[in-house]
Order: C-alpha cells, then structure tokens, then sequence
C-alpha cells in the first residue's frame, strides 16, 4: 500500500491563510494550562492563529439547554456536538479532534439537516470495527466531509479499504511542539554510577513492553531501562506477566520527568502491537524533536515520521531477536544513534513541528474552499 503524501504545507511562510470560520471541537475538556511545563496543543497554535475560529468542549455543552441534558444522560459526545452545531457565533465549518467526537458531529449535523464542512483529525481508532465499515458505506458518499488522517498509511487506509475518495482525504499528518522539546530544552540528569547506557520507552496505548523486556534480559550489566508506561492524567498496568529484572523500571511519567529522560537517553524504543489506527506516534515525535534514535515497531499504519534507516530503526511485530539486535547495534555504535538523532530533529524541525502540521491542516481547509 503506498502512503498518502502530506498535505500542502508553508510552514516558512508567515502569512497565515485567511479560512471560513472554525469550530474546533473537542472531546473532553480543553485542559487549563498552568504553567509551560507542557508542550502547547495543535489546538492552542490553530486558534492563535484564527482568533475568529472557536473551540467548543465540555465546558460549552454544559451551557446549553440540550447539551446539558445530553450530559446528565452520559452522553457527553452529543452533548458537545449540539452546543457545537448551535454555537452563538455561526461557525461556517468544523474541524473534529478524532473519529470519536467527529463521526456523532456527522450524524448530528445529517439528522439537524446541517450541510457544513466537517473535517475529521482520524486516527483509525476504529478502523478494524464492523461498525465503522458499514457506517463508511454511507459516509464516504458525504461530499461535506473530509478526512485529515495521522499518517499516508492512515489515509490511504481510509481509501482502499473503506471507499473513502481520495480528494475527500488529505494527509494533514503529524506535529509536535519542537519548541518545548529541543535537544538543549532541559539539564540532562547525572547518570547513576554504575555507568550503563539508558534506555528510554514512553507511552501508553497499545504497547508490547512485555516484548521490550524480554529483549533486554541479557543486557543487564550494560542498560538501565526506564519505561514511562503513563501520565499523571493516564495511568496504564502494562501487561507483564513475568518478574521485571532489577535494570528496568515501569512507572508514570508527567511531562517534565518525561522531557528530563528523553534529555538522558542514548535512544529511545516504542515497542508495538499490531494494529490498523495510529500508535506510538507521540512517542516517535517526542523522541526525535530531542534528538534521539528510535527504534520501533512497523505496524500496518507506521506514522510519516520515522524513516528506516535514517532517523531511526523498524523492526517486525514480535520479534525480540529482531528488536534485541536493533538495541545492541545503536548500543555498540552510539554515533550512529547520535547521527540518526540528529536527523530525526532536522526531519521534526522541517516538517513535523506544530507550526507545520497546522500549516497543513490549514491548507487542507483553504483547499476545499476554493477548489
């Protein structure tokens, strides 16, 4: 299957494209930003970006009559579609975080008789559900929607196997806040006096840290192996059955713990489990606006960030040889682990930072209008 290619971008330019009005909704509640020592949100550039646009979450839906009561009857996706589809200052098109608030703002708007632009964030979380297959039979006929996948793989998943067209999908990709994440952005902590090399895995979803560990039970007397399995806001049991050995340690991570171990890393490792939607991608992200070699998993829909060989590594699902033999090659050549690094940050800074990807999100919006 060949990748979609990305989206048009201009992330060197500083005129900002004039767009429709958006409403950018959210799934949840718009988190509070108290202090910097978090990496700023796609959403957060978007709307400094369009100060005309809005953000509707939680917080609108409680506002209004009808989203309030589809709240008390759990059903908080409704609800913040109706304050969306309703909100005061007539949004003229919708840009959706996710399939999971994206696709009940479709059928909503079908059901109002409301025909404006939405365009969905898709991370293929339901692509392999028998639901989404047979509601994609009706939807990809829907000329006012579009598709803003992940990923080429994601998107080119979106037109062979679910019928999506082709010119409704437009590969906005991936972005992250290369300005928080920097190699330099932190005080890279002291190693411990033992004097091995360290080992960094980060995230949550879908991980096969079972894998990870088996992978470096030989290399006791050489690693230290940090698995940052969750978030202050999302915490995760991974699912380990055996005894994990004394050089490697699983535990939550907030962001700025999280920021100090990508600063110390020799490379990072983003072991994954098959799947169609879109995993480990953040974690690739993050580890290379560090400047860190990663090693992962090739899935179905590999993100458009990590290029073999260049920026990093791929191995096959399930293969400890495989992934232990990556490990010990970075290990025994660490400037090839620098080298891939370092290019990994070049490839975030040129076409993966958050001004980039909301470049191309814009983009994709200013396309439609006027084709």
């Amino acid at each position: 299957m060949t990748p979609l290619p990305l989206a048009p971008t201009a992330p060197s330019d500083p005129q900002v494209p004039r767009l429709p009005r958006v409403c950018y909704v959210f799934n949840g509640r718009v988190p509070s930003k108290a202090s910097q020592q978090v990496p700023r949100s796609e959403y957060e550039v978007f709307l400094s970006r369009h100060p005309e646009s809005t953000i509707c979450d939680l917080t609108q839906a409680e506002k209004t009559k009808f989203g309030a009561a589809f709240l008390r009857r759990r059903q908080a996706s409704l609800g913040i579609c109706w304050a969306a589809l309703h909100e005061p200052r007539k949004a003229e098109c919708f840009l959706a975080t996710g399939e999971d608030i994206g696709l009940p703002l479709v059928l909503l708007a079908r059901f109002l008789g409301d025909r404006r632009p939405i365009y969905i964030l898709t991370h293929g979380s339901y692509f392999g559900s028998a639901r989404f297959r047979l509601l994609m039979q009706v939807l990809r006929h829907d000329k006012r929607l579009y598709f803003l996948p992940l990923s080429g793989y994601l998107g080119a998943t979106l037109v062979s196997r679910f019928g999506v067209r082709k010119d409704h999908v437009l590969n906005a990709s991936y972005g992250v806040d290369s300005r928080f994440l920097q190699p330099g952005s932190v005080c890279t902590p002291s190693r411990t006096s033992d004097h091995r090399e360290l080992i960094v895995a980060a995230g949550a979803a879908n991980r096969d840290y079972a894998l990870l560990v088996r992978a470096v039970g030989h290399l006791a007397t050489r690693v230290n192996v940090r698995i940052a399995a969750g978030s202050s806001w999302y915490d995760i049991r991974p699912d380990i059955q055996e005894p994990l050995p004394d050089h490697v340690r699983i535990g939550s991570c907030a962001f700025p713990k999280l920021r100090e171990l990508l600063a110390s890393a020799n490379f990072v490792v983003v072991p994954l489990k098959t799947g169609l939607h879109a995993s480990g991608y953040a974690a690739i992200a993050d580890a290379m606006a560090m400047g860190k070699a990663v090693i992962a998993t090739r899935t179905v829909n590999p993100s458009d960030l990590l290029v073999d060989g260049v920026t990093g590594k791929y191995v096959p699902p399930h293969d400890v040889e495989a992934l232990a033999n990556a490990i010990e090659q970075l290990l025994d050549d660490p400037a090839l682990a620098q080298r891939l690094g370092a290019e990994g940050r070049r490839r975030v800074e040129t076409l993966f930072s958050l001004e980039a990807y909301v470049s191309r999100i814009e983009h994709s919006i200013d396309m439609r209008r006027t084709s």
